[in-house]
């Protein structure tokens, strides 16, 4: 058996396996699906005292949810990051990776062919309101990536394969180069799915799926994801970006 296939058993097992904990739910084969909006604790001190980043730790179905734990431990692990963090939608995810990396003034290297609602959010919101400003490279030629960053450069977007094109681009020397340069990355994932491309193996620091893509596969589901290796991001992420916008 070779490396791949060591790791496709891997990810077959973390689709499986990962959240089968029978005694937790009363044996249940499946894992149960939990609608309640609230949880209920005895004392106002306890209910103070949760951290809602902590597993199993809930107070409100917008700050987290066991079932959305469930899937965000999947994901996590699939990825190979250390945390996941669920949102109702791609673009949800999308906008709380930039507004947990970037601040009013940030500069954001963007890949030319990436999902064009995203483009739009700076060019009709961050850019006007928060004076954010971008600069669209191909992405293939590193020099040109290098002769775009600023002082002020936060973040870069990239997706490959690319929408509509399949534009693949070297993330690895792309990630080297931010590192180096002192920014983020930022990739959407959505058209490898964690199968067939990690990422954060190569040194991108934040993984975005749209779930209603390949990794839903079926168009009956709305979703996005945020993955990272670096916890502290993950608790901004989820504990401000999502609990604060909704998302």
């Amino acid at each position: 058996m070779d490396n791949k296939d060591r790791d496709r058993e891997q990810d077959l097992l973390t689709l499986t396996h990962t959240g089968d904990e029978y005694n937790r739910y009363m044996n249940a084969v499946v894992p149960p699906i939990f609608m309640n909006s609230l949880h209920a604790y005895d004392s106002v001190e306890e209910y103070n005292s949760v951290d809602v980043f902590a597993d199993d730790s809930f107070i409100y179905g917008r700050d987290g949810n066991p079932t959305v734990h469930l899937l965000e431990r999947k994901i996590a692990e699939l990825e190979h990051g250390s945390r996941a963090v669920v949102f109702s939608s791609g673009m949800a995810a999308f906008s709380a990776a930039v507004m947990a990396t970037c601040k009013a003034g940030s500069h954001v290297i963007c890949m030319k062919n990436t999902y064009v609602p995203a483009q739009r959010l700076f060019s009709t919101v961050l850019g006007p309101k928060f004076g954010m400003t971008v600069t669209y490279v191909d992405g293939t030629d590193l020099q040109e990536i290098e002769d775009a960053v600023q002082e002020n450069t936060d973040l870069m977007i990239l997706e490959s394969p690319a929408t509509y094109i399949f534009k693949v681009v070297d993330l690895k020397a792309i990630a080297e180069i931010a590192h180096r340069r002192g920014f983020k990355t930022y990739i959407d994932n959505s058209c490898l799915t964690p199968i067939f491309q990690k990422p954060l193996d190569l040194g991108i620091d934040i993984v975005m799926h749209t779930m209603s893509k390949f990794m839903g596969g079926h168009s009956d589901i709305i979703g996005g994801v945020l993955v990272s290796k670096d916890e502290e991001l993950m608790r901004t992420v989820m504990t401000q970006e999502r609990e604060l916008f909704g998302g």
